[in-house]
């Protein structure tokens, strides 16, 4: 019995150290979002088209340790917010424009790997500490939503990480808080 309890806590000890101990974070310092507060304020529910739905969502979730937490919500017009909160180069809500070409990559992507016929669920009640991504994705008729929390398949961390790399290049601007 002691052993299995001993195998049991190396396995989650080594688990833990893989997904907090990355230091990935949600963009790298050369990917900076412009941190300009500007003289005009840009009110979010202004830059949202009527009738626009969101076309892609990645949120990645706390840990006990120093996992990057951010949500990027992209919609079918191209509008996307991203909303940094810690563990990130810089924290604030920003907001950019993405032309028709990385949403038609993205599509491209999650139909690739196969994003619709997977499972909406990936998680173990019993490991705690490990960070959560989730995704949707909403386009062609589709709507799915996966949370992603412990053994999700390799195809769908590639496709998390896509959506990271497509949005790296993107020129985000800071809009302004009430802190500010």
């Amino acid at each position: 019995m002691k052993k299995h309890m001993y195998n049991w806590l190396v396995i989650m000890g080594v688990a833990l150290m893989a997904a907090c101990g990355s230091g990935k974070k949600g963009m790298t310092s050369g990917d900076k979002p412009d941190d300009s507060k500007g003289s005009e304020t840009t009110e979010v529910k202004d830059q949202v088209q009527d009738g626009d739905s969101v076309f892609a969502r990645l949120r990645r979730g706390a840990c006990f340790g120093r996992c990057p937490m951010y949500e990027v919500l992209i919609y079918q017009s191209g509008y996307a917010t991203y909303d940094a909160k810690r563990f990130t180069d810089t924290v604030g809500f920003f907001y950019a424009h993405l032309p028709a070409s990385k949403l038609e990559d993205i599509k491209k992507y999650a139909n690739e790997v196969g994003y619709f016929e997977m499972e909406d669920k990936y998680d173990n009640e019993y490991v705690t500490d490990l960070p959560s991504t989730e995704t949707r994705c909403h386009f062609d008729g589709k709507d799915k939503a996966i949370v992603n929390r412990y053994q999700g398949p390799r195809e769908l961390r590639s496709f998390e990480q896509y959506i990271d790399d497509v949005l790296k290049d993107v020129k985000w601007i800071r809009i302004p808080s009430s802190q500010d």
